[in-house]
């Protein structure tokens, strides 16, 4: 079983920001498969990938406590966090679009991982998107 995080914060004014990519992610992809069937704390989905259970969550604690929804998930379904939990978040130090993954590394600043480190321990697979910097006007 792998468990597929997308961080963000729930509510629309969040939305389509870009500290939302890992909600837009998961939002995106139960869209294009027409999956609509989702639950409280958090918006999950269970499917079938390649004969392997994939369980998508949009944790609604929002991103400073996504620690929380996310070690539940991982508690109640007795996964492996190193090998089975992957986790998409913004990255504004990166270039916009360019991704990254690694299977563990620095916090760099991001308080949803910071939360997922305290509550299932640093061995997890990041999937970091970059949003670059703020443009000002």
């Amino acid at each position: 079983m792998k468990l597929i995080v997308g961080l963000g914060n729930p509510g629309e004014q969040y939305k389509l920001t870009r500290h939302n990519v890992g909600f837009i992610f998961i939002d995106e992809y139960l869209r294009k498969n027409d999956i609509t069937d989702i639950r409280a704390v958090s918006y999950t989905h269970l499917t079938d990938y390649r004969g392997e259970k994939v369980f998508y969550q949009k944790p609604l604690t929002f991103m400073n406590l996504s620690g929380e929804a996310v070690g539940q998930a991982i508690r109640f379904f007795k996964m492996d966090p190193a090998t089975e939990l992957f986790v998409i978040y913004d990255d504004m130090d990166m270039e916009f679009g360019k991704i990254k993954i690694r299977k563990d590394g620095r916090l760099a600043g991001h308080n949803g991982v910071k939360s997922i480190i305290q509550h299932v321990g640093e061995e997890f697979v990041r999937i970091k998107y970059g949003i670059g910097k703020a443009q000002s006007k």
